[in-house]
This record gives C-alpha cells, sequence and structure tokens, in this order.
C-alpha cells in the first residue's frame, strides 16, 4: 500500500569532504550526510542486501539507488550525494560499537551515524601470517576483494589485508578461479574462519596457518565433479555447510565430510544438469544441486536457495522443497541471498532485487516492514 510521504533533510547539506592519513591508511571523510526519509518503502525489487543492527534498525542495500535504514517508524535513504561513494550496496555489516560498514564491491566504507568515511584499499597493508600472527575474534569484519588472492580484515581497530599466497594453498594463479564467493561466522569452538572460493575448494583461517577443503579431499566420480562454491554457512552446532553450483551441498562434521545432496538423492546426473543450464531450461534441474544462499533459521532448520528448484528446508530428519517462490524459466528468480532477524523472519532476496518471505506455508513478496 502507497502511503503519504513527507521529504526531511537531517543535518547540513555541505558536500565539503577531507582526506586524511589514520592507522597509515587514507581515509576520505564526508563531513556532513543528507538523508531523505519517506513513510514507505522505496526499494521494491532494487534490493541486494539486508542487516539488522544491535540496536533493531534494518539496513537495506540498493542494486542502485544506495542504502536504506529503517528505524521502526520511517525509511532513511542515502546516496553517493549523502556519502555513499557506491549507490550499488553489496554487504552490509556492524562493528562492536556499532558503527555500520558498507562493502560495494569498489571501496570499503564506514558509518558512524554522521558520515560517511571511505578506506582507500591501495593504502591498507598487507599481512602475512606466516611472518605475523593474528588473533581472530568474533568480532572481525570481513571484506572481499576482486583483484587479489586475499581478504581484508577489520579487527576494531584498524583494517589490514591478509593475503592468500601461501604454499601450503596451492592455489591456482588464475584469479577467477580464486574469486572468494562466501564468508562464514567465526568458528569459535576451533577459533576459525572459513572463505569459500568459486574453484579452489574452502579456506580455513585460525590467524596462524590455512586448511583447505579442495577437490582432492573427496572421491568424485567423474571429472565433471569438483567444487564450485557459492555459498557457505556454519551452523548452531559448529558445521559447515558448503553449497555448490552443480554437485549441490556437502556438510562437514568434525573430520567428517558428507555430500550431503548425494545422500539425500537429490541430483540429477551432470549431463543432463548441465544441458538443461545451457538450454537455459532451469526448471528441469529438480535437484538441490545449484545452492547459491544457505541459512539457519532459530529453530535451527537448515534453509537452502537453489538456482534452479526454489527453496529447500532441512529440518535435521525431513528435507522439503518450496516451488512457489520460482514462476518461469529465468536466472532473474535465482535465489541470491537469505537473511535471518533476529525475530526468526527469514528474508529470500533474489537476483532481480526482490524480496520475499515466509508465511509457514508459502511466500510472500515483501513490501516493506
Amino acid at each position: 500500500m502507497i502511503k503519504f510521504f513527507l521529504v526531511l533533510c537531517i543535518g547540513l547539506c555541505s558536500c565539503t569532504g577531507t582526506m586524511e592519513k589514520a592507522n597509515s591508511q587514507v581515509v576520505i571523510k564526508k563531513e556532513h550526510t543528507i538523508g531523505t526519509v519517506d513513510t514507505t518503502f522505496l526499494f521494491q525489487g532494487k534490493v541486494q542486501s539486508m542487516f539488522e543492527d544491535s540496536r533493531g534498525n534494518f539496513w537495506i542495500g540498493s542494486r542502485e539507488n544506495g542504502l536504506c535504514k529503517f528505524d521502526g517508524t520511517t525509511y532513511t535513504y542515502f546516496t553517493t550525494q549523502d556519502g555513499l561513494s557506491s549507490n550499488s550496496i553489496r554487504y552490509i555489516q556492524e562493528d562492536a560499537i556499532g558503527n555500520i560498514w558498507i562493502d560495494d564491491r569498489n571501496n570499503i566504507s564506514k558509518f558512524d551515524g554522521k558520515q560517511f568515511i571511505h578506506f582507500d584499499k591501495s593504502f591498507i597493508p598487507v599481512i602475512r601470517i606466516q611472518e605475523n600472527p593474528i588473533q581472530l575474534t568474533k568480532y572481525d569484519l570481513w571484506f572481499t576483494d576482486h583483484t587479489k588472492f586475499g581478504v581484508y580484515r577489520y579487527d576494531g581497530q584498524s583494517l589490514a589485508f591478509i593475503s592468500f599466497e601461501d604454499a601450503s594453498l596451492n592455489l591456482n594463479q588464475e584469479y577467477s578461479r580464486f574469486f572468494i564467493s562466501s564468508v562464514t561466522d567465526m568458528d569459535v569452538t576451533n577459533n576459525q574462519v572459513w572463505f569459500g572460493t568459486l574453484m579452489q575448494g574452502a579456506i580455513g583461517l585460525n590467524g596462524k596457518a590455512f586448511t583447505k577443503i579442495s577437490d582432492e579431499s573427496f572421491d568424485f566420480e567423474s571429472s565433471q565433479e569438483f567444487l564450485h562454491i557459492r555459498s557457505m554457512l556454519l551452523d548452531s552446532k559448529g558445521n559447515l555447510w558448503i553449497g555448490n553450483n552443480g554437485i549441490g551441498v556437502i556438510v562437514k562434521k568434525g573430520n567428517s565430510l558428507i555430500h550431503f545432496s548425494k545422500k539425500q538423492d537429490k541430483l540429477i546426473p551432470l549431463d543432463e544438469f548441465e544441458a538443461n543450464t545451457h538450454k537455459r531450461q532451469f526448471l528441469k534441474n529438480t535437484g538441490l544441486q545449484a545452492v547459491f544462499a544457505i541459512e539457519e533459521d532459530n529453530e535451527g532448520n537448515i534453509w537452502f536457495g537453489d538456482r534452479d528448484s526454489g527453496v529447500w528446508k532441512y529440518d535435521g530428519k525431513n528435507l522439503q522443497n518450496y516451488k512457489d517462490i520460482y514462476h518461469k524459466e529465468s536466472l532473474d528468480e535465482l535465489v541470491w541471498d537469505i537473511y535471518n532477524d533476529r525475530k526468526g523472519n527469514l528474508y529470500f532476496i533474489l537476483v532481480d532485487g526482490s524480496v520475499f518471505t515466509f508465511n509457514g506455508n508459502s511466500f510472500d513478496k515483501f513490501q516493506g516492514f
């Protein structure tokens, strides 16, 4: 329902910016921000990311229209005119003192409630853990890079680039094969964070050394079977779920690796899967085989977003498929991300920018809070 709206300006309308050096990193500050307040949700069909902060505010990143904050009553919208470095917001995180951090592919930005601060990646120092081990904490924030073998980490004080150029990983130097597609929460028991790559396996980091789950970790039946990681989840029991494009889901329980999709008999032959994909007949791929999103709900159920076959829910015993979220043979309806808020509401973000919620039986189009 469209309601009347009121447009306001928050703060000063100055666009003055300053550059300074702090913690050996060059930052560009936007001295004042402007926000547009509205009583309606304006990002319908354009959402790329969602996040609920510790104060209960929801932050929604758009594919092209910037950032939105919902405080329970009104929506405040920010764009590049208000200090954002890009209107495409990929990921949103919060640090231990409540600052909001944004990854927009080209920049790492922090919003302290008053201004946006952008960190120039070219000035962020590089750390090789073989020479300088680091102490991981559950408060660490991680940001991916698209031109380097490694990942950025914010430890609460400063940013550093953690290099993955380690002989033990034996990485293929073709960067497109390394591309980090997913990052898990910290495994507190093992003091470890996992990073999923497109074609070079899953990489675990404990601050002192790397571990790797690679193709060689499995007894695959053919050369067509290989890790192509699109999503990962560390669940509340410490199990690591790995979603692949082609071979479905693998779960690591302790030291055991289980091909979950195969065990559940939810794979169709790879030749058939590939043929359907090339013909863009995606709905013929009916298995749990191309998993781009994984999330756990408040009851411990594991949810999967499959590129072709819709949404799946696993309650620990049974696997249920919900197909009504997809209606046509198009990649636009791919579930790109699943977000679980603190009240247990699940949000299914599609690649076309639309969002759905689950009512217990079927899916409803999200049109705002």
